[in-house]
Parts: structure tokens; sequence; C-alpha cells
């Protein structure tokens, strides 16, 4: 099964590589992430969406950062990598973005950019503190293995830890597994794939709210100096870590690397507080006070689509 999920995708990123062929498209200098306002940010709705942005770019030879929980590197099925090289093979990209086949795919939208060559160095950060274990190697490439259904066996088996990093090649790109504390310092700029999903298990493992979640990673990014030259913020991902009420982290992040300063002020914006304390209500199964707290702060913003998210599922909870 995966020898034919990689066949089919193979003769997709054949069509990939042949659609972004042209003038490649030079990476600007960037600037350092949560220290300067960035430009260049994209909020993308589904994984077809990315490799198509991509492909109109002219992107070739980048290095690539994924803050996520999922690596997006598992294989495509059969029928994604047709869907995908047909649309290609078109020259109508844009197309994907509607399909309901890729939409929800997270997990193999950076597949198609490597598999082509798009990439030419691949850093995975992840939520988990499973680089501080002694066995942090072999935690870290069992979770790589899980999480991609065993497709890169072969070039994760002989991965190796360094320098609190896992690191090796995945489909001849090289690549590391770190988490936010332990990413080298990367010389050139770098394109950003941001998935939300990242916060749910990052902050539950530092027992902080995503809030501070998301305040603590922006100072880590800053320190280490990651210039940024484009980021990619996924708004559309099904994971079994974020949920539909966690919409609002994409806005959220989208805010920050606009404006790195919202985060270093006294106090967030208000409406950031009352999700960050409803989100906190739910995480910790007290629905009947949720419901009450959030039809509060609903009084206050009775359009917000996020606080109408929150109270659905606090309703559920408490009606059980």
């Amino acid at each position: 099964m995966n020898f034919l999920k990689l066949l089919f995708a193979g003769v997709a990123a054949s069509a990939f590589l042949l659609a972004s062929c042209g003038p490649k498209k030079d990476v600007k200098q960037g600037v350092v992430v949560g220290a300067t306002p960035l430009q260049d940010i994209v909020t993308v709705n589904s994984a077809g969406q990315l490799s198509s942005l991509w492909t109109e770019r002219g992107y070739k030879k980048i290095t690539v950062i994924r803050i996520s929980a999922n690596s997006g590197l598992a294989a495509l099925s059969g029928a994604e990598a047709e869907l995908v090289g047909a649309a290609l093979k078109k020259a109508k990209p844009d197309k994907l973005k509607m399909d309901p086949v890729l939409r929800d795919n997270s997990s193999a939208d950076l597949f198609m950019p490597l598999k082509a060559g798009v990439v030419k160095s691949f850093y995975w950060v992840v939520p988990f503190r499973t680089i501080e274990y002694y066995d942090a190697e072999r935690r870290l490439k069992l979770l790589f293995n899980n999480e991609t259904a065993g497709v890169h066996f072969k070039d994760i088996d002989p991965m190796k830890y360094d320098s609190g990093c896992v690191r090796g090649a995945v489909m001849g790109v090289a690549a590391a597994i770190c988490s936010p504390l332990t990413l080298p310092p990367i010389k050139e700029p770098v394109v950003l794939s941001f998935d939300p999903d990242f916060f749910a298990p990052y902050s539950s493992e530092l027992g902080i709210t995503k809030l501070a979640g998301l305040r603590r990673l922006f100072e880590i990014l800053e320190k280490k100096g990651v210039r940024v030259s484009a980021c990619f913020v996924s708004a559309y991902a099904k994971s079994a870590y974020a949920k539909p009420y966690h919409k609002y982290l994409a806005g959220q992040i989208v805010d920050v690397l606009k404006d790195p300063g919202i985060l270093k002020k006294a106090e967030p914006p208000a409406i950031w507080s009352y999700w960050d304390n409803a989100d906190r209500l739910i995480l910790s199964g007290e629905g009947r006070q949720a419901v009450k707290y959030i039809s509060g702060r609903l009084k206050d913003y009775p359009k917000d689509e996020h606080l109408k998210l929150f109270l659905a599922e606090a309703q559920r909870m408490s009606a059980h």
C-alpha cells in the first residue's frame, strides 16, 4: 500500500516539478520574527493550496521551518496525488483549494514540495518535550515514523541525535527534528510553515495556557534571531490537537507576525483573554462554568464567531 502511494506521489511530483520550472524565486532577506513586522504572510485554506502557492512563486531550494504537531510529510494517497498532478499539469493550481479530498490533509501538505526538490533543508519544530528524554533519538524517530505511516522508514532509521535535534535526510532533503529551544542557528532566511495545532500539546506539556504558549514561542524565535521571508499559516487543519473552536489561533499567529509588539504589552487584547479563558475552562472540563463565562463575554462581543464555537462546545459538555 505504501509503495503504491509513493508511486502515485512520484508521478504527481514530476508534474509539480514541471509546473514550478522557470525563473528561480529569490527568497528575500527576511526579518527577525517576533522583533520586526513581517509583510509576506499567507493564510492557507487547504493542503493543495500550499503546494500551488509555492509553485506559483517559483520557489527553488528553500529552507523551511515547520512549526506543527505533524511534519506534513505523510505520503499522499493515490487519489490525492492524481488530483495534485492533474491540476498542476493544467496550470490551474488554484482549483486545488476547493477540492474536498485535499482540503483537510495537513499531514501531507509538505510532501509534494520535498518530493519535487523545492526544499533544500527542512526543520520540523515539534511541540513535545520528547527531546528532553535520555532516549530522545528513539522517541522522535518513532514519532516521525508513526505520523507519516511508515512511508519514510528508510530515511528515518539512520537519523541520529546531534546537538539537541535528530538529524538526517528525508527524500534527499537535509532534515532535523527539534524543539523550539534546540532549533539551531540558521544563517539564511527561511520560509515558515506554521500550523496552529502546535499550541495544544506545547502549552499542555509546559502547564500553561495557549496564549502563554504563543508568547513563549515567539520570545524564543526572537532570541534565536530566526529570519523569515514568508510565512504560510494553516487555517484548515483537522487534527487530534486542533478542535473547531481553536480556529482563532491562526488569526493570532498572523496578528503577532504583523505586529510583534502585541505580545509585549502589559495586557493582551481583551478578546484574546476571553478566548484563552474559555479554552482553559473547557480543557478543565468545567462545562457549566464555561457556558456562564462565555455567555457573559458574548454580551460584549455578540458577533464573535470564536466565542460562539466555544459556547457550542461548552453547552455540549454541560449536557452530559
